[in-house]
C-alpha cells in the first residue's frame, strides 16, 4: 500500500534516523500498530495527537511533519513576510530613502530634470541596507549542531550521503550570497558615481558607468545560475564553468563598446549600448526572480510579481531618460521595487529557504528529469499504466 508523504517522512526518520521497527515505534509513541498504519497509509483521518506522538518521538519538526499531513500552504502569502519586513531596520531605512527622493523628486518636477542628488540618495539607501543586514549576509547557514562535524563522523551510508548533500547545499548557499553581495556593491557604487560625476558625460564616463553596471548584471546572472545549475561536485569543489562564463558576459559587453569609443569618440549612435546594458539587466533581473518564484523557496507571489515590473522598467530604462518626468516618476518607483528585492532575498536567506532550496531542487529536479523522460516514453506507448 502507498505511503502518504507524511508517512514518508515518518518512515525515513524510523528507518534511516532512528534504525527502530514499527514495533518499538509504536511502544515508545504509545499508539497503536493500527493507528500508526492507518496513520502512514492515510487510510483514514488520523488524529493529530498521533502525529504529534510520532513528531516528538522521533524528533522531527511537529509544524513539518503536519504540513506534510495537511499538503503545502498555500503559495504567495506575504504575510509572514511582510510581519519580517516590518521589523527590520532596512526597512525603514528603505522609507526613509523614499521618502528623501520623493522630496527631491518633486523639486525637480518643476523644473523637468531629475536632480543629481536622487542618485545619491540611492546609493546611500544601497549602502545603508547593505550595513544593516550584513550579519545575516556574513552568518554561518551551517545548523549549531552541526559546526564542525565531518561526514565521517556518519556511520551509517543513507546519512552520510545526506550530511554531505548538505554541505553542498550550505556551500552553494554561501556561494549565492557572495553573488547577491557583489551585485549590491557594485549598484551602488553605480549610483555614487552618477551623483558625483559632473555632466556632460564624455564616451569614456558612460562606458566607466555601463562596466559597472554590467558588473552588477553578472552578479544576478551568477546567482541565477548558483541557483539553477550544479556549481558544486559531489567532492565539494566549484566547477569552473559559472566563473567562466560570468567573465565572457562581462568581456563580450565592454569591449565592444570600448572599441567603439576608441574608434569613433562622442559617436550619436552610442546609446545602443545603454540600452544593450539596460537590456542585460533587466534580463538578469528576471531570470533570478523566475527561480525566487519556485514553491520550493516560497517567495510571495505579490512580491515576485511587483519584482518582474521591475526587471521591464530596468530593462527599458534608456527610453526613459528623454523626458526627466517619466523618468523622475519611475525613478522612485524602481527605488521602492530595488529596496523589495533586497528585503526578499534577506528573508529568503535569513528564514533559510534558499539552503532548502539548494538540498531538495537538486535532489528533486534529477527525480524529475529522469520521470519525465519515463512519462514521455510511457506515453509514446501507450502505456496507461504509467500515465
Amino acid at each position: 500500500m502507498e505511503l502518504t508523504p507524511a508517512g514518508k517522512l515518518v518512515e525515513r526518520y524510523r528507518e534511516d534516523v532512528k534504525g527502530w521497527s514499527k514495533t518499538y515505534l509504536c511502544e515508545q509513541a504509545r499508539i497503536t500498530r493500527n493507528a500508526y498504519r492507518d496513520a502512514i497509509h492515510g487510510k483514514r483521518d488520523t488524529h493529530l495527537d498521533t502525529w504529534g506522538k510520532l513528531a516528538d518521538t522521533l524528533g522531527i519538526d511537529k509544524e513539518v511533519l503536519l504540513r506534510k499531513v495537511h499538503g503545502p500552504r498555500p503559495p504567495g502569502s506575504y504575510r509572514p513576510f511582510l510581519r519580517w519586513s516590518i521589523g527590520i531596520p532596512s526597512f525603514w531605512m528603505a522609507c526613509a530613502g523614499l521618502l528623501v527622493a520623493a522630496v527631491f523628486l518633486q523639486l525637480g518636477w518643476k523644473e523637468n530634470v531629475v536632480p543629481t542628488a536622487v542618485h545619491a540618495v540611492q546609493a546611500v539607501v544601497i549602502g545603508g541596507m547593505l550595513l544593516l543586514q550584513l550579519r545575516t549576509y556574513l552568518a554561518d547557514p551551517t545548523p549549531l549542531g552541526l559546526r564542525g562535524v565531518s561526514a565521517d563522523s556518519f556511520t551509517a551510508p543513507p546519512l552520510r550521503d545526506r550530511f554531505v548533500k548538505l554541505q553542498i547545499a550550505i556551500e552553494a548557499t554561501k556561494d549565492f550570497r557572495r553573488y547577491w553581495i557583489g551585485g549590491w556593491v557594485c549598484w551602488g557604487g553605480l549610483y555614487l558615481a552618477m551623483a558625483s560625476i559632473p555632466h556632460p558625460w564624455g564616451w569614456r564616463t558612460r562606458f566607466l558607468l555601463n562596466l559597472v553596471q554590467n558588473a552588477t548584471t553578472v552578479c544576478f546572472v551568477m546567482s541565477f545560475l548558483v541557483l539553477s545549475a550544479r556549481t558544486i561536485d559531489e567532492s565539494r569543489r566549484r566547477k569552473w564553468w559559472p566563473r567562466l562564463l560570468g567573465l565572457a558576459i562581462l568581456v563580450s559587453l565592454a569591449l565592444p563598446e570600448l572599441l567603439v569609443g576608441s574608434l569613433a569618440g562622442e559617436w550619436s549612435g552610442r546609446e545602443v549600448f545603454d540600452w544593450i546594458s539596460g537590456f542585460g539587466q533587466g534580463t538578469a533581473i528576471a531570470l533570478l526572480v523566475s527561480r525566487l518564484g519556485s514553491l520550493y523557496v516560497g517567495a510571495p507571489v505579490v512580491v515576485t510579481s511587483l519584482l518582474y515590473l521591475y526587471a521591464v522598467i530596468q530593462g527599458g530604462w534608456p527610453a526613459l531618460t528623454s523626458n526627466a518626468r517619466p523618468e523622475s516618476l519611475l525613478t522612485f518607483v524602481a527605488l521602492g521595487l530595488k529596496c523589495l528585492f533586497f528585503m526578499l532575498i534577506s528573508w529568503l536567506l535569513t528564514q533559510k529557504l534558499i539552503v532548502f532550496y539548494m538540498r531538495r531542487a537538486r535532489e528533486l529536479d534529477g527525480v524529475v528529469q529522469e520521470e519525465r523522460w519515463e512519462w514521455l516514453n510511457a506515453y509514446e506507448s501507450g502505456k496507461v499504466g504509467q500515465l
